[in-house]
């Protein structure tokens, strides 16, 4: 989950409160901006889901290859 460092409407504690929404991982990673940070930093955003869809794709959250022992 993304969430603006300068959000008005959404404190850093409510975003990490969505953990309770889902029964998977749920990182909040803060990024520069206010409730609609990615009209500010477009190429930031893009660049994040592009890192995060190339993790998920090799099978890890974390950019490792997946345990396989």
């Amino acid at each position: 989950m993304l969430n603006g460092n300068a959000d008005p409407q959404v404190s850093a504690a409510e975003a990490a409160a969505w953990h309770r929404h889902t029964t998977g991982g749920c990182a909040i990673h803060t990024v520069e901006g206010g409730h609609f940070f990615f009209h500010a930093d477009r190429a930031a955003v893009l660049a994040h889901f592009t890192d995060t869809l190339r993790k998920l794709s090799a099978g890890t959250r974390d950019g490792k290859p997946p345990h396989t022992g």
